[in-house]
């Protein structure tokens, strides 16, 4: 039993190493971003526990999953920054007419931010890497969960930060995203067969509008795109 519990000690050593190093080299990059972009940001990490990677693995039927450890990162305006792990306790906490309020408040604020930024910081994520002899980043077009959202509506980018080959997964997204995740989380994704019931209505919505939004950025840069090669 013993032998056993120490094997699992040196599985979790490993990944809480390779958090520490990824997360200096997001954080302190993160710095130098929102200062130059002059936006807010909120952020948490954590490595899961051994019931959480048990339960995700026979879900999904695999002996592999790539975010036992995790960073996250939201970006919003200066206004709301503050702990985000407060912060989603309280949007657990909202009911339906308070999470609506909230969410659309929210959505008003986060299009001062704009949902390039989250590409952008990747971008730069990748240029600061080039540095790092231990690190690897990989971006897969199909975790790009903003420009192809989950069927639940979820959005969000993930990128696999290896530090010596062992993934750490970077979540990034923006502070309306980030409202609608934890609530549809917390109400259909972990709730019983009656409370999801209850709440489909209302993530479905929810999730509609950020779609829209996505549409509508994606529209304006096609119409930009025709603009300039007209004049081109």
């Amino acid at each position: 039993m013993s032998d056993t519990r120490g094997n699992f000690d040196n599985f979790f050593d490993y990944y809480n190493m390779a958090l520490e190093e990824v997360k200096i080299f997001v954080f302190e990059n993160l710095i130098y971003f929102r200062e130059i972009n002059n936006i807010g940001c909120m952020s948490s990490y954590r490595i899961k526990s051994l019931d959480s990677i048990k339960r995700k693995m026979e879900k999904k039927k695999t002996n592999s999953i790539c975010d036992i450890a995790g960073i996250r990162v939201v970006f919003c305006d200066k206004s709301d920054e503050g702990d985000l792990s407060v912060l989603d306790r309280k949007i657990h906490n909202l009911d339906k007419t308070g999470f609506i309020t909230k969410f659309e408040d929210t959505v008003d604020r986060t299009n001062n931010v704009g949902i390039d930024i989250i590409t952008d910081f990747c971008d730069y994520l990748c240029e600061c890497a080039k540095k790092e002899r231990d690190l690897e980043i990989i971006i897969d077009e199909k975790k790009n969960y903003i420009k192809y959202p989950k069927d639940t509506g979820y959005q969000s980018m993930h990128v696999i930060i290896k530090y010596k080959g062992i993934p750490v997964e970077l979540q990034i997204r923006n502070l309306a995203q980030h409202y609608f995740a934890e609530y549809e989380h917390e109400k259909r994704y972990k709730a019983d067969e009656n409370t999801r019931a209850e709440y489909n209505s209302i993530c479905d919505f929810c999730a509609q509008k950020l779609n829209d939004i996505v549409c509508e950025k994606t529209s304006k840069v096609k119409s930009l795109g025709e603009k300039i090669r007209k004049i081109g």
